[in-house]
């Protein structure tokens, strides 16, 4: 698969959130992509999906079909 890059350029009073939320972003698929490696033959976009809910509902987040007391901090 090919990559896409996104530039983004704070030119913004709203910075530092931004900054955070791209921060979120990349801690966020970092965590999919070790989880998914971690569970065979799990759906990166259910992890995703189920992920993003966690973190607007500031639940703890624990991935369709782990075991929780398999996951890490």
């Amino acid at each position: 698969m090919g990559q896409t890059h996104l530039y983004l350029i704070p030119m913004h009073a709203a910075q530092k959130k931004i900054e955070r939320g791209i921060e979120n972003i990349c801690n966020g698929l970092k965590t999919i992509q070790q989880t998914a490696e971690r569970l065979l033959g799990a759906n990166p976009w259910d992890l995703l999906v189920s992920y993003i809910v966690a973190q607007i509902t500031q639940k703890p987040w624990v991935p369709p079909g782990a075991f929780p007391a398999l996951v890490g901090p």
